[in-house]
């Protein structure tokens, strides 16, 4: 089953910070636990596992690829996630991927699961 094209929608419709989409970014991306486990409370710390990716820009930003750059417009509520890769034929490239959301930190995370998504691809 594909799950970041269903991330990514989940992450465009919403429209106020989403506890159970945040632990299946992480459960899918960065945990490799199951989803069940990403909601757990952490006794000793009592905490969630998963950092809450759509609450603030700083969160939303952990989800992007490492080493991609960023940029918004937070007046339409866009994103836009770059990530530079260096082909042996063709030189440098960079690719761009789009995001879209009720708020800056929804379209950050959806623009950043399509660069993960297309890393998967490559």
């Amino acid at each position: 089953m594909n799950t970041l094209p269903q991330l990514i929608e989940s992450a465009e419709k919403a429209q106020a910070p989403d506890r159970e989409l945040e632990c299946r970014i992480w459960s899918e991306l960065f945990s490799k636990v199951p989803f069940e486990m990403a909601r757990a409370v952490v006794p000793d710390l009592l905490q969630w596992q998963a950092p809450y990716y759509t609450h603030s820009i700083d969160q939303a930003l952990l989800v992007k690829p490492n080493g991609a750059q960023w940029s918004c417009d937070s007046h339409h509520n866009t994103a836009e996630i770059m990530v530079y890769r260096d082909d042996p034929q063709s030189g440098p490239d960079c690719h761009a991927y789009p995001g879209e959301g009720s708020s800056l930190p929804f379209a950050i995370v959806a623009a950043s699961l399509r660069a993960h998504m297309s890393q998967d691809h490559d």
